[in-house]
């Protein structure tokens, strides 16, 4: 509406000159009160047609667009197959992305909701953190869909950012909770874990707009 226009013709300057590639959020899905994300939908198309997850690269990083507003679709059936689509579409893409490494060789992924955060509301950090990182628990694993922070570590992600919460946080490489360093997953030292880490780096970026 009214105040998407706003938000567009301010950044026009801006936009009209670099990429902008949009991730969905819960402002743009928001199925509590009958938005199906169709004013997102319609303000933008990304080349491969599917707005809500896509992939591109620029230069030596493979960049992967990803939505965690599917686990949140109030259709219990619809979201399961919704979900799914996604993770086999991820598996696929890191397949080609690892076979590319040396034309790309780091990956980033892009969702508005954290997998990793801090904030003392729970539906921001405590419950909607581990909802995206582990999905739908047994009912996920019964119709075949792996947790999402399995599948970035399995893949070898390198690094995902978020948005949501209005801080900024960033962790060491983690996995299931535990940093990398105390599971030995990475083939580097404790002074400089960031070097070739077995698991992703996960930062929220605090902005506003998020």
């Amino acid at each position: 509406g009214r105040n998407a226009d706003d938000y567009f013709n301010n950044l026009q300057p801006l936009i009209s000159k670099i990429v902008y590639m949009p991730a969905p959020g819960n402002h743009e899905y928001m199925p509590i009160i009958g938005d199906n994300g169709a004013n997102f939908q319609n303000r933008f198309k990304v080349p491969s047609g599917n707005n809500d997850y896509y992939t591109f690269a620029i230069g030596r990083i493979r960049f992967i667009i990803i939505s965690t507003e599917i686990y949140y679709a109030m259709e219990t059936p619809r979201r399961f197959w919704r979900t799914k689509k996604m993770i086999d579409w991820l598996y696929n893409v890191m397949k080609h992305a690892n076979n590319n490494r040396d034309k790309q060789p780091w990956v980033v992924v892009v969702g508005h909701r954290p997998l990793y955060c801090t904030s003392s509301k729970p539906c921001r950090c405590t419950n909607g953190s581990t909802f995206v990182r582990k999905g739908f628990k047994n009912f996920g694993r019964y119709f075949g869909i792996t947790p999402l922070e399995d599948v970035l570590y399995e893949t070898g992600v390198d690094l995902v950012f978020s948005g949501h919460n209005h801080h900024y946080e960033r962790t060491l490489p983690v996995y299931n909770h535990q940093f990398a360093l105390k599971l030995q997953l990475l083939n580097s030292s404790a002074s400089d874990p960031y070097f070739n880490p077995k698991a992703s780096v996960y930062i929220v970026t605090g902005a506003a707009v998020c």
